[in-house]
Order: structure tokens, then C-alpha cells, then sequence
């Protein structure tokens, strides 16, 4: 499994960037080849986190071009104020759970 983590400055624009995205991108997001799941987080000291996770990295690399074309069209006004401020892809080694 993998997984591309991106870090946020949280506010107004993430706000509405996460709401764009739950309610347009998301439904395509679910429907591509290895999807396993994607969580956004906010914390109060002003940061917020976006996680989506695939079962290869090819799936992965997909759903993020995906990413930049459909946040290329819905995002603009919001991207100087939603630029990541820390980017990683990892290998998930194990992950058990429940879903929501």
C-alpha cells in the first residue's frame, strides 16, 4: 500500500478547498484502480493534513495526476493559499481499522 501525505496551512481557503474536493473530487477519487481510502485532518494550531492511500504506486502516481488536472480547473483561485506546505509519499507497512 501506498499513500501521499500533504500538509496544509489550515484557514479559510483549506476549508474550501476540502469542501470542493469532497464534493467533486472525491466520488472520482473512489472510483480508480487500488483506491483503499483518503482522510483530511485539521488541527487548531493552524495545520491540516490530506492523506490518500493506493494499493501500488503506479495507482498512486494516477490518482495524483488525476489530482492536479481536477485541482488545476476547481482550485485555481485557491492555490497560492493552499500550497502544501510539506509533501511525502510513503509505503504504508500495515494498517488495520474500521471505516467511519
Amino acid at each position: 500500500m501506498h499513500a501521499r501525505i500533504r500538509f496544509f496551512r489550515d484557514g479559510p481557503p483549506f476549508i474550501a478547498a476540502m469542501a470542493r474536493v469532497e464534493t467533486g473530487f472525491l466520488r472520482q477519487l473512489t472510483r480508480m484502480p487500488g483506491f483503499l481510502g483518503t482522510t483530511a485532518l485539521r488541527w487548531h494550531d493552524g495545520r491540516g493534513l490530506g492523506i490518500v492511500t493506493f494499493k501500488r504506486p503506479d495507482q498512486l502516481e494516477a490518482a495524483i495526476a488525476a489530482a492536479e488536472v481536477w485541482g488545476d480547473r476547481h482550485l485555481a483561485d485557491l492555490r497560492s493559499a493552499i500550497e502544501p506546505t510539506e509533501l511525502l509519499d510513503a509505503e504504508i507497512l500495515f494498517h488495520r481499522g474500521q471505516h467511519l
